[in-house]
């Protein structure tokens, strides 16, 4: 499954809230971005939580791009954000110790606050993903479809065929890559909107586009885990 996507224009709005890092709860794991200074540029890369002491420091993985590490000096700045939900969290730090045995990591100092900020609208990204769906009472029927968005709670598909009826519950093939790990899933959606549109084609008639907003439906833990990275992953990537 390949995919090109970009996120949707979602505002956020900073409150006026602070919080703490240790009021997060994060698991180890956590997806985080880090935008690193270099002179006069920024990047902003993925990284995980390994772990934290409370006052003295953060520890991440180092970053990376295209499985190659990105070399980090001590005294780097760094901004860290992390989004959850309907919440995006930030706060500045600088390394405090690069490290590169077992494995690459920083120590980057513990914020003493964090700001918070709120995300008016659901975390929703566009995408143009080709995948496909089944009926767990005829799985091995799989239907082409298209990816329009995804958020946490549901997707746009778009297909040639008909995919179903409002009401329909569907599984939904998704593959989800992160840290040189592929995993593919098979959530349940349930149609809540269905739709049919004439698409462009070339000559000849025009055929009809069919359009579904579908609502994933009893997510275990690791379809919902696989959906946050997915979501966040694209999101870290375009904010």
């Amino acid at each position: 499954m390949s995919s090109k996507a970009n996120i949707s224009s979602e505002k956020v709005e900073p409150s006026m809230v602070m919080s703490s890092f240790a009021s997060l709860n994060l698991q180890v794991g956590e997806l985080l971005q880090a935008q690193v200074w270099a002179g006069q540029n920024s990047q902003k890369y993925s990284v995980r939580l390994i772990g934290y002491c409370e006052k003295r420091s953060v520890l991440v993985t180092a970053p990376e791009f295209n499985d190659h590490v990105i070399l980090a000096h001590e005294g780097q700045n760094i901004v860290m954000r992390y989004f959850s939900g309907k919440n995006a969290y930030a706060f500045t730090a600088s390394v405090l110790r690069v490290c590169n045995t077992p494995y690459p990591y920083l120590h980057v100092t513990y914020p003493v606050s964090i700001q918070e900020m709120k995300i008016r609208k659901a975390v929703r990204v566009k995408a143009n993903v080709t995948t496909s769906v089944y009926r767990d009472d005829n799985p091995e029927i799989k239907l082409a479809c298209t990816i329009a968005d995804i958020s946490f709670t549901g997707v746009q598909l778009g297909s040639t065929v008909s995919l179903g009826q409002v009401g329909d519950v569907l599984k939904l093939c998704i593959q989800v890559s992160s840290q040189g790990v592929t995993a593919n899933i098979s959530p349940s959606v349930v149609i809540k909107v269905a739709s049919e549109n004439k698409c462009q084609a070339g000559d000849g008639e025009e055929p009809l586009l069919f359009m579904y907003g579908a609502e994933f439906h009893n997510l275990d833990q690791t379809e919902s885990f696989a959906l946050q990275v997915l979501v966040y992953q694209n999101l870290l990537k375009g904010s």
